[in-house]
């Protein structure tokens, strides 16, 4: 199983051929080689920091690689034949949020009628003509940011195809789908393979890639190590791949202190939490060294439960404490000081200060250790900084480089960092190892089983197998109630069809 299986480059679309980048003492990529035909879907794997992101930048144009070559259609990149054929769909939309459809989808090119004016009833139409060409029953003015996640991406996906590109790379594509949404995503991907479009799938979920590709390519520290037929693959011979280990180790799933667990009163008290719309009446709680589930689909409430518990969101009624003390709702800084810490979903918009450096994000929540009177020594900072980067292997240059320009599995794991770091008596988390790689999704378990052996109560909220199956106890919730509770050893079939919605087993 190595690079032989690949397409023939006479026949291929795309033709990546020992491509270098380096990056002052980083050698990012090294000698990668990749094709991919008309009309077929590669599965690009590999741990966070492995060289994806960065192969990425140099098929969109983004970066110029140090050496080798990259052909599109057989002109290289930046060619004016290769202008448009490939397209990406980031993990973060690039869709302007308080924009139409129709100005998102034809901003560099709607319809004029002379004069500067725009002709919006033809604009509008063109756009729902696009639309519909390519699977996508929307109406073209609504503004995106009234736009669902998963019509978002179809909007993304429709702008692509409708500008003529033929290589659609998809990141991450479904880390903030649910199952239904995800089948459907998977379902008009082979569509559009019958109409020869073709796809760089990047994913951390392998299951999706046995699913929906016919290739995989697997990277570790730049170098294309694996190439192979799906057929030909199994889980274990990947993970093997990405971490250049023979063990074939996957996550341990953190089960605590049982004897400290049973013989303490909860941490954690939510008493009919309701939030108008969303959810409740909600009640459950958490024991020391205890990790609590809270399963759901996207509108299920459970992730909008963890935001209320981190301060994010305001309840309408119902009580939360920690340790026998309320907590003052719809406050952040309030849930901290209560001992509440928190890794939220969407990392960049909610959890870290992008443009800001390592240093700065991981110590965020922690200024009071750092220095008196409201100063904040830079040496401390420097220090505790150093210190988190170690202890939960962030991958840096070093720590003053901005976090926003580090891979989704490191930003998470400096994340985690920041939330250790505040000693909290609870912390939650919503769907934590989205976007990160296997391996250092068994790092984070890891991480997660020392804390519960030590007493931390965990919140994990989540509609992802792997995440729940780190829970002692999972509350299963759809359309805002508790529906149904797991102890360990369900059954993938009975917490599925729970997460659907079916209360009997």
């Amino acid at each position: 199983m190595n690079a032989t299986v690949d397409t023939p480059q006479a026949d291929a679309l795309l033709v990546v051929d020992a491509v270098s980048k380096r990056f002052d003492a980083t050698q990012a990529l090294d000698g990668v080689s990749i094709t991919i035909s008309a009309g077929e879907t590669v599965g690009l794997i590999g741990r966070n920091g492995a060289g994806k992101s960065t192969l990425v930048a140099a098929l969109t144009g983004l970066i110029e690689p140090d050496g080798g070559d990259i052909r599109i259609a057989g002109h290289r990149i930046g060619e004016e034949g290769a202008r448009g054929v490939i397209s990406c769909l980031y993990q973060h939309s690039t869709l302007i949020p308080s924009l139409s459809v129709t100005e998102n989808l034809f901003i560099d090119r709607i319809a004029n009628i002379g004069g500067g004016l725009i002709a919006w009833r033809k604009a509008h139409a063109d756009a729902r003509a696009s639309l519909l060409e390519w699977g996508v029953d929307l109406d073209p003015r609504m503004r995106v940011e009234d736009l669902t996640l998963e019509e978002r991406q179809s909007v993304e996906l429709a702008r692509a195809l409708s500008r003529g590109s033929r290589l659609i790379i998809l990141d991450e594509p479904t880390a903030q789908l649910d199952s239904h949404q995800t089948a459907r995503l998977h379902e008009r991907i082979h569509q559009l393979q019958e109409r020869g479009v073709s796809f760089l799938y990047i994913s951390h979920f392998l299951p999706e890639v046995f699913e929906v590709c016919d290739r995989a390519v697997v990277f570790r520290d730049g170098r294309a190590v694996l190439t192979a037929e799906v057929s030909e693959l199994d889980e274990p011979t990947i993970i093997r791949a990405m971490s250049g280990t023979t063990d074939g180790a996957v996550a341990q799933h953190p089960r605590g202190n049982p004897a400290l667990t049973s013989a303490s009163e909860p941490v954690l008290r939510v008493e009919a939490l309701t939030l108008d719309g969303r959810f409740g009446p909600v009640s459950f709680e958490a024991r020391p060294g205890q990790v609590v589930g809270l399963a759901g689909s996207l509108r299920s409430g459970a992730t909008e439960v963890g935001r209320v518990l981190s301060g994010l969101l305001v309840p309408t009624s119902g009580r939360v404490t920690v340790r026998g003390d309320a907590v003052v709702a719809g406050s952040v800084r309030r849930s901290l000081a209560s001992g509440i810490s928190s890794v939220p979903q969407d990392r960049l918009r909610e959890g870290l200060f992008p443009e800001l450096g390592v240093d700065e994000n991981v110590t965020a929540t922690t200024p009071g250790k750092l220095g008196r009177f409201g100063f904040v020594s830079p040496r401390a900072r420097g220090e505790a900084a150093d210190r988190i980067i170690a202890d939960f292997g962030v991958k840096t240059e070093s720590r003053e480089t901005a976090i926003g320009s580090l891979s989704g599995g490191n930003q998470q794991k400096a994340l985690f960092g920041r939330a250790f770091e505040s000693q909290p008596s609870v912390l939650v988390l919503d769907t934590p190892t989205a976007g990160v790689d296997i391996v250092s999704t068994g790092a984070i378990f890891d991480r997660l089983e020392l804390a519960a052996s030590e007493g931390l109560a965990t919140v994990i909220a989540s509609n992802t197998l792997t995440e729940l199956r780190a829970c002692d106890i999972v509350h299963v919730m759809f359309d805002g109630r508790i529906i149904r509770t797991f102890d360990q050893g369900w059954s993938s079939e009975d917490m599925i069809a729970a997460i659907e919605g079916v209360t009997e087993s």
